[in-house]
């Protein structure tokens, strides 16, 4: 996928071997996917959701069992129009716990003007689900209605300053993520 555009997937025929690939298949339109894989060989894609010509959405959730096809899980964060009508981005970093947990920390990046107002809203978040994406919790258990904004998940920073600059650079942005062999998230 490229920016705000379709995202192709495609895979080996043979295992091991690059030298045949299948016919590529579109999931979805976006930019910034996140490709995963957990222990049962299910794949999980996120991707800021953004068709061509539109503005970005939100964070998509798709996901595709071993033996099934491509299905949409749902959008896990989402734009909230009626602050940031404009320009923003959503970056996501995603790991697999050894016992099938998702963990996912969310980067915010949002404005309310195409550039005076760009990055006037800015976060990092943490959500996790035991369900393949399906529903989402904060930390401490706390269920996660989706599509969430910052103030429904464990939010980690956020600002909402005032920028100058014509085009502002992030300044709480990429958040990373790891998971220890007992199953913990550290975010980075």
């Amino acid at each position: 996928g490229g920016h705000g555009s379709p995202v192709d997937w495609c895979c080996s025929v043979k295992p091991q071997d690059s030298s045949r690939w299948t016919e590529p298949q579109t999931i979805a339109a976006g930019t910034y996917p996140v490709f995963i894989c957990d222990r049962d060989n299910t794949l999980y894609l996120t991707v800021r959701h953004q068709a061509p010509g539109e503005r970005a959405l939100g964070v998509d959730l798709y996901a595709k069992p071993q033996d099934g096809p491509w299905v949409t899980r749902g959008r896990i964060v989402c734009r909230a129009d009626e602050y940031y009508k404009t320009y923003a981005a959503y970056h996501m970093q995603m790991v697999v716990a050894s016992t099938g947990t998702l963990h996912a920390v969310i980067d915010f990046y949002e404005g309310c003007d195409e550039h005076g107002g760009r990055g006037l809203h800015q976060a990092v978040c943490y959500a996790a689900s035991d369900d393949g994406g399906l529903t989402w919790q904060r930390a401490d258990g706390t269920p996660v209605k989706t599509p969430a904004r910052p103030e429904d998940l464990d939010t980690f920073a956020r600002s909402i300053e005032p920028r100058h600059e014509k085009l502002p650079r992030p300044e709480i942005s990429q958040g990373g993520i790891v998971v220890d062999s007992r199953g913990r998230p550290y975010v980075l």
